[in-house]
């Protein structure tokens, strides 16, 4: 099966206050994903995500079923992040392909896939 056809894709998600401190307390314990009081001092203002958590739920959102192809892992990824995700905002994410090489031995291919993803309001960051 070709991953070709499954691309482009386009899909939202967002997190909740309660997912982003149950999942800071256990992966990334900094005040500005933890309270909302300490946050409020933070450069961002508010309550943010964790850019591990925002790599996660892109991934566990995507409507690409992973389990249906043979994928060769570790090759690498870049990730840049444009915006907090802040608590029930929905981030919209589009996911392309932009290269593919086949491997005909493999009957699969290596492809490299572009992926934005935005929350819809665009918030600046708290200046000092």
């Amino acid at each position: 099966m070709s991953y070709e056809n499954e691309f482009p894709v386009t899909y939202e998600f967002s997190l909740s206050k309660e997912d982003i401190v149950t999942f800071a307390k256990q992966y990334d314990p900094q005040s500005f994903h933890l309270d909302e009081d300490l946050a409020s001092d933070s450069i961002f203002g508010t309550l943010v995500a964790s850019g591990l958590q925002g790599i996660h739920k892109i991934w566990d959102a995507s409507p690409i079923d992973h389990n249906k192809f043979e994928l060769i892992a570790g090759l690498g990824f870049t990730v840049k992040f444009y915006s907090p995700i802040y608590p029930d905002s929905i981030c919209i994410c589009e996911q392309k392909i932009i290269n593919k090489k086949d491997y005909k031995k493999l009957k699969n291919a290596y492809i490299t896939t572009v992926l934005k993803c935005v929350p819809p309001e665009d918030k600046p960051l708290k200046s000092e």
